[in-house]
Formats: structure tokens, C-alpha cells, sequence
């Protein structure tokens, strides 16, 4: 089974961008326990 080298590359660069954009949110988020929480909406 030979698949399309396009597919490959293109599934790379799906992986590669979520896991920038998920290190982006939990990049400085500290390690206090009110950081780790959910905040509120008040």
C-alpha cells in the first residue's frame, strides 16, 4: 500500500500546529493552585 507523501506532511503539520497552540495557552500558566483553577465568571 503506497498512500500520497501530501497526506503525511499534511497530518505533520496539523500535529505540529495544535501543540504550538495548546503550548501557546499553557505556556506561563504557573504553578500556584489559583493558577491551575478555572476562573469564575462573575
Amino acid at each position: 500500500m503506497h498512500r500520497d507523501m501530501g497526506y503525511y506532511w499534511f497530518r505533520l503539520a496539523m500535529y505540529v500546529g495544535l501543540s504550538l497552540a495548546l503550548g501557546s495557552i499553557y505556556y506561563n500558566i504557573g504553578y500556584k493552585n489559583r493558577s491551575i483553577q478555572v476562573p469564575s465568571i462573575n
